[in-house]
């Protein structure tokens, strides 16, 4: 049996990391000390956390954490034969810029004949931020 995955939901999850990475990213700028920021967001299937986990004058590195309900999985950059790779598109203030989406090692998923990458379970991300100068 082929596992349940939901393209249109996986993309709401991208869609809530993005905002969630904007919104740390704009506060970067507060004459207050940087402290440790944890954002939560919980789905029917999934729990998003985005983290502050590095935070430095020239670069900013903002992580998240899904964790994904049984029989569900998001694929990874290079999907294999079937599914889409993540989509991520970025909205930063001026003066900002990404870097390169780090993600951890693929899960090999089969289904008969057909292979694919991704990440069953749970998986972490990261992405650093740097503030143009």
């Amino acid at each position: 049996m082929i596992a349940r995955n939901r393209p249109a939901e996986g993309l709401s999850v991208w869609a809530i990391l993005v905002s969630l990475a904007l919104m740390a990213v704009a506060g970067l700028g507060a004459a207050a000390p940087p402290l440790p920021a944890q954002t939560t967001e919980e789905k029917p299937l999934r729990r998003v956390e985005l983290l502050i986990l590095e935070d430095r004058l020239t670069e900013v590195t903002v992580g998240f954490h899904v964790e994904l309900a049984p029989g569900w999985f998001l694929y990874w950059l290079n999907p294999g034969d079937a599914g889409l790779a993540p989509v991520v598109r970025w909205q930063f203030p001026t003066g900002f810029e990404a870097g390169r989406l780090r993600f951890p090692t693929p899960q090999k998923i089969v289904h008969g004949d057909i292979v694919t990458y991704g990440f069953e379970e749970q998986k972490s991300d990261s992405i650093h931020h740097r503030p143009r100068l």
